[in-house]
């Protein structure tokens, strides 16, 4: 049987204080993992830039909030 390919979506904005243990948790699942940036001012990038399963980083500010998409 071959394992399924999982990719993750992260929307995050000033995130570092719980960041990197959640993608740690979620690269024991996932395959690959991307990160949509809302102009954080903290560590948050760097962080996700660390991470091996971080695979894009798509940064913007004032993204649009729409649960619907």
């Amino acid at each position: 049987m071959t394992h399924p390919f999982i990719l993750a979506m992260y929307r995050i904005k000033n995130v570092e204080r719980w960041i990197e243990k959640s993608l740690n948790e979620t690269s024991k699942i996932c395959d690959e993992i991307i990160i949509l940036d809302d102009g954080s001012k903290d560590n948050s990038l760097q962080i996700g830039k660390n991470c091996k399963n971080v695979v894009d980083i798509h940064r913007k500010k004032n993204l649009t909030f729409d649960e619907t998409k």
